[in-house]
This record gives structure tokens, sequence and C-alpha cells, in this order.
């Protein structure tokens, strides 16, 4: 299992930028390297002792000591932003709720649906679907969604359309 110390010893991480610098390698050109690459999801992955690691994970592990032992949020939702001011501890829900808007979405407002001729609000917490109204309007079914999700999933709600 690999601990700060180890970690530490081959890598730097820059708080502030959220990138990882080799230390050691067994491939000399690579140190003073910037390490990873972004995978098919966008995340940062860096290859250590014969496994693959996320950035982020690393970044906690190296400020923390620990590997999280909830799943991690990016704040901003950018994957590949792994300033250590952008992540926090989530529970699976809690980043669910972080989430961004789905690339099918039509109306251009999170949990909102054109449906019968009204627009549905509607929220999905732990699997289920919760139904917020039909309204009038899409900003109206908006509000409702905003609302929901704050109530739900408090400072990890993505309130943004």
């Amino acid at each position: 299992m690999l601990t700060q110390e180890r970690l530490k010893e081959r890598l730097v991480y820059d708080p502030e930028t959220g990138l990882f610098i080799w230390r050691s390698h067994r491939k000399s050109n690579y140190i003073g390297k910037q390490a990873g690459t972004k995978n098919i999801t966008g995340y940062i992955q860096i290859s250590l002792e014969g496994k693959l690691y996320k950035a982020h994970r690393l970044a906690w592990l190296y400020m923390t000591g620990a590997m999280p032992q909830k799943h991690l949020d990016h704040k901003n939702r950018t994957t590949d932003d792994n300033r250590w001011e952008n992540l926090r501890e989530a529970t699976i829900t809690e980043n669910n709720g972080n989430s961004k808007i789905q690339l099918r979405n039509k109306s251009g407002h999170r949990g909102v649906v054109y449906y019968q001729g009204r627009w549905q609000a509607q929220l999905m917490n732990r699997g289920k679907n919760i139904y917020l109204g039909r309204h009038k309007t899409k900003e109206e079914a908006a509000a409702a969604y905003r609302s929901a999700a704050i109530a739900y999933f408090g400072a990890f709600a993505n309130v943004e359309s």
C-alpha cells in the first residue's frame, strides 16, 4: 500500500496548481517533469509502484497522510483541476449532487424537463427520482429544483444552470 512518505519520495505536489512533478523515476529523463496523463473520463492518473492512481486521491494522501475514506469531489466539477482548495471528501450522494448538467439536457436547467405541455422538476437522490411538481415556466421548475437540491445536498448542491 502506498504511503505518504513513499509518495513524497517519488513526487512533489503543488497544492496551488494541483500538479505533480517527478522527484524520482526509473527513467531519469522524467525527473522534474509533470506526472500523469488524462484518462478517458478526464481525470489525471499517475502510475506508481505498478498501480494506477487518480491524482486527486494522491493529492489527498500527500496533504493529509491518508487515502480518502470517502469519494473526493472536485468543487468546480473540473475533473483535472486537482488544486487542494478544489478537493473535498464527499459521500456518493454529495458527489452526485455536485455533478455537471447532462449533455442530453434540452431545457438548459438541471432537473427540468418539458413533459405534457408543462415544465417538470425532478431530482435524483440515492437512486430514487423525486418529483418536484409541474410548472408553467422552466424558470419556476428550475427554482423548485434549486430549492430541493439545497435541501438534499447542502453545500454540495450544484444549482447552476
